[in-house]
């Protein structure tokens, strides 16, 4: 069934709004964001499951249960949310929620949240430092990092807000260097 892109707005207007809430109140607001980007994640990176959530075939029911069985141990508030999203169809547009989430998040706590990727988890003095840096470039407020460790890019960091990505990782630094040698000419002197 069609839905028009205001209405749209608006339910992910919702959906993240009322998990705001239930967030502030639990004292919890960046783990549920970071819960959000981790459903998202999952079911991104699962076909078999993003398929069977889209299956409106799938009774509502059985597509609710589900997403409460595979995030069983998230926020239940969250947990609700997701499940009522598969119900009504509208899991699709959980990465619109989980943004709107995140800006509405940042704007509340005066924060902004930097999604950061390294090859090995961040000591507490280079996470400090991290944060003083990000914080002065972002005129004084506070930093909240979302940590990823990813050993397949070797090295470095990979940082993202907003739509804004950083990559000083080892894995694309060869990458770009693999390119750069891929475009001279071969053979030598004559």
């Amino acid at each position: 069934m069609p839905i028009n892109r205001i209405l749209i707005k608006a339910q992910v207007a919702t959906y993240a709004n009322v998990l705001l809430e239930a967030a502030r109140n639990k004292g919890n607001i960046f783990e549920v964001n970071s819960q959000l980007e981790q459903a998202l994640h999952t079911i991104r990176g699962n076909m078999n499951l993003r398929d069977a959530l889209a299956d409106t075939t799938t009774p509502a029911e059985v597509r609710a249960n589900i997403v409460k069985e595979i995030f069983k141990d998230f926020d239940p508030a969250l947990i609700k949310a997701l499940a009522l999203m598969a119900e009504r169809e509208f899991i699709d547009h959980l990465s619109r929620v989980c943004e709107a989430y995140t800006l509405a998040a940042e704007e509340a706590t005066d924060s902004i949240v930097i999604d950061v990727t390294t090859a090995v988890e961040l000591n507490d003095e280079l996470r400090t430092k991290l944060k003083d840096r990000l914080s002065a470039q972002y005129d004084g407020k506070d930093i909240v990092l979302q940590e990823h460790v990813d050993k397949s890019i070797l090295g470095g960091i990979i940082m993202s807000a907003h739509g804004k990505l950083i990559d000083a990782s080892v894995i694309s630094q060869l990458e770009n260097a693999r390119l750069v040698l891929s475009t001279v000419p071969a053979g030598g002197e004559a």
